[in-house]
């Protein structure tokens, strides 16, 4: 089917948007970024002088300045547009980004002022934002009573102890572990032979594979790899079949 005629025929109708996006809707975007961003170092004096400084005659300092300043306007550019028109869901419906930021600031700010942890406030004070969250007692009247204050605040605190070895041993995996990996399997961007190698998200699938051989029990192991090589195998043949249209594009 990947290689009948209507399939061709409906890349062929799609094309066109596509080129349209890509020469000319993306380039003017990027234009209306970069215009942002130039307009937003003018208005800052000192960025203004850095900018009009050649790049090969300023400052180590000057121009990681101007470089940071420039990622951070153009950030705030597509962050802004985003919220001014949010991309469609899947079913046509359009989202709501500014009601999602709010929702999980508020859901995680509430519960670190009644822990009595600020620093979500601190950040936003930094930022030259007040923000004060409603207090979560408000909302579940029980939880005014010291007592229960200070379990939830333990159970976050062994949370964070947990968390730290958590990382700990993830680390063990993807870093020292995965470094040990003979450099001619390894993943490797800059060597081209070895752009087929095995990554660190691919070599820790197969280290919890082994896990779960070792946790569970011979029937829930089974089931577990079988789910596991039906999703690749899925996804091979669909990556192949992407990968031979291509070619005969």
């Amino acid at each position: 089917m990947l290689q009948s005629e209507d399939f061709q025929q409906l890349i062929d109708e799609a094309a066109p948007h596509r080129v349209k996006i890509m020469t000319e809707y993306s380039v003017d975007m990027a234009n209306l970024r970069d215009e942002f961003a130039q307009m937003m170092i003018d208005l800052d004096t000192n960025l203004k002088r850095i900018s009009e400084i050649k790049a090969k005659d300023r400052t180590d300092d000057e121009q990681a300045t101007y470089k940071m300043a420039r990622k951070k306007f153009k950030q705030q550019f597509t962050s802004v547009k985003r919220i001014i028109h949010p991309n469609d869901k899947k079913n046509g419906e359009p989202q709501d980004p500014i009601g999602l930021l709010i929702d999980k600031v508020a859901n995680i700010g509430q519960m670190l002022q009644y822990i009595g942890r600020s620093e979500l406030v601190d950040r936003f004070k930094e930022a030259g934002i007040e923000i004060k969250f409603k207090p979560i007692e408000e909302d579940i009247p029980a939880m005014d009573n010291s007592n229960t204050r200070d379990l939830i605040k333990g159970i976050f605190d062994d949370a964070d102890r947990l968390q730290g070895k958590i990382c700990q041993a993830a680390d063990e995996i993807k870093i020292n572990i995965y470094n040990k990996i003979d450099d001619s399997i390894k993943y490797s961007l800059k060597d081209p032979e070895n752009k087929a190698g095995i990554k660190p998200s691919q070599f820790q699938k197969l280290v919890k594979t082994k896990a779960v051989s070792l946790i569970k029990s011979a029937e829930d192991f089974t089931k577990f790899k079988e789910a596991m090589v039906e999703r690749d195998e899925a996804n091979l043949i669909s990556q192949q079949g992407t990968l031979e249209k291509n070619k005969a594009i």
